[in-house]
Order: C-alpha cells, then sequence, then structure tokens
C-alpha cells in the first residue's frame, strides 16, 4: 500500500540575471530583492521537508505492512497450532487375550498450546 503520487511544484527561484518590467536599479526593486530571495529560500526548504516527510512516510507504510504480514502469519499459525490435536494412545484388551491399540484424540485446551 503505497501513498498516491504527489506532485510537487517547483518554486520560484530568484535568478540574478532576470530583468524586471522596470528599471533593474531602481530603489524599490532593490528593497523588494530582499524579501522576496528570502522568500523563495523558505519556499525552497518547505519543498525539501515535504519531500523528507514523504520519504518518512514512505517507510512507516513499508513497516506497517510488515507488521501487519507478520501479524496475519502469527495469527494462521495460532489457528492451525489450536486446530491440531493430540493423540493418546489407549491400550484395551480384548477377550481373546490380545490387547487392542487405539490412538484417541485428545482436545488442547488453548492456555497449552
Amino acid at each position: 500500500m503505497l501513498i498516491p503520487e504527489l506532485t510537487i511544484v517547483k518554486g520560484l527561484t530568484w535568478r540574478e540575471n532576470y530583468k524586471m518590467p522596470e528599471q533593474t536599479g531602481s530603489s524599490e526593486v532593490q528593497e523588494l530583492r530582499a524579501p522576496v530571495s528570502t522568500l523563495v529560500g523558505a519556499m525552497q526548504r518547505r519543498e525539501e521537508n515535504i519531500r523528507s516527510l514523504r520519504v518518512q512516510l514512505e517507510g512507516l507504510i513499508r513497516a506497517r505492512e510488515k507488521v501487519l504480514k507478520l501479524q496475519i502469519e502469527k495469527q494462521e499459525a495460532d489457528e492451525l497450532r489450536s486446530s491440531t490435536r493430540k493423540l493418546r494412545l489407549e491400550i484395551r484388551p480384548w477377550r481373546n487375550g490380545m490387547v487392542h491399540y487405539l490412538l484417541v484424540p485428545v482436545s488442547i485446551p488453548k492456555d497449552d498450546v
């Protein structure tokens, strides 16, 4: 059971050679450059965190699948063990002096398994 494919949209990246529609050297553009760079950095870190969380989640899902498989195998083994019977040997004398050997099923209490 895998998680559905996530589409991660690449964030904006600040390119130094990008020309703004206004004058590149204007003071307004210079004032915006630092906050935009900070925002782009934060978005890139968030992308990295999302990728990391996804990898961790996939690992947890794989581990959970293994645990469930082991639980199912244990349950099947318990059911098989509880359905298995022990046999007891009974020796019964016959009238002619011979002995009759019988294998008699014995129920096993759950606590003894």
